[in-house]
């Protein structure tokens, strides 16, 4: 009998799993790991897992990076941001340089790497929603960013003037020291501290 099977009660479990996950997740953008375990709690670890990656496979989720997931088109409810993600991605962080001088029509080219400023070593994710490069700043200018409403949600992106110092600063990164000084000089001008 085919009930019998083990393999077959493993998909009756993933296929509640998936139920479930709709449930619980739908309604979000998004959604990591430890919020699926906190959800699934009578289920084990390894069925969990299997479970994401099976709907990952599937084209049931979207793996942002290792952890964060989200659903895909016919499946998720809300929106989802690109520029949202990248706060999530890897916090903390904001978008400057190149994407943020065209947002604000400073460059005239449309940018679709999503370029980020963080306090963490530098990174790149490549996920279905596209590219985001993290780029390391010395925490003492890891400021003068602000709240924008972008895409129907809010984002953290670096001021015009900031966005244009961050890329020079980042730009010269052999000389940093001497970079770091003059930055600082940059900065009081604009008036920022």
């Amino acid at each position: 009998m085919v009930y019998n099977n083990p393999y077959f009660c493993i998909f009756i479990v993933i296929d509640e799993i998936h139920e479930r996950l709709l449930q619980a997740f739908a309604g979000q953008p998004y959604f990591d790991y430890p919020a699926v375990r906190l959800n699934f709690q009578d289920e084990s670890d390894h069925t969990s897992r299997t479970a994401l990656s099976r709907f990952a496979k599937r084209g049931i989720l979207l793996e942002l990076k290792r952890g964060l997931y989200t659903f895909s088109e016919p499946y998720r409810t809300q929106p989802l941001n690109p520029l949202q993600i990248a706060q999530v991605l890897y916090a903390p962080s904001y978008i400057s340089e190149l994407w943020a001088l065209s947002w604000y029509g400073v460059i005239p080219e449309k940018v679709t790497l999503i370029t980020c400023v963080t306090t963490r070593a530098t990174r790149t994710f490549k996920n279905a929603l596209g590219e985001y490069r993290y780029r390391t700043i010395d925490g003492r200018f890891f400021h003068s960013w602000q709240i924008e409403e972008i895409l129907s949600a809010q984002v953290r992106i670096a001021t015009p003037e900031k966005a244009l110092l961050d890329l020079w600063y980042l730009s010269k990164a052999p000389q940093i020291e001497s970079n770091a000084a003059l930055l600082s000089s940059a900065l009081a001008q604009f008036g920022i501290s």
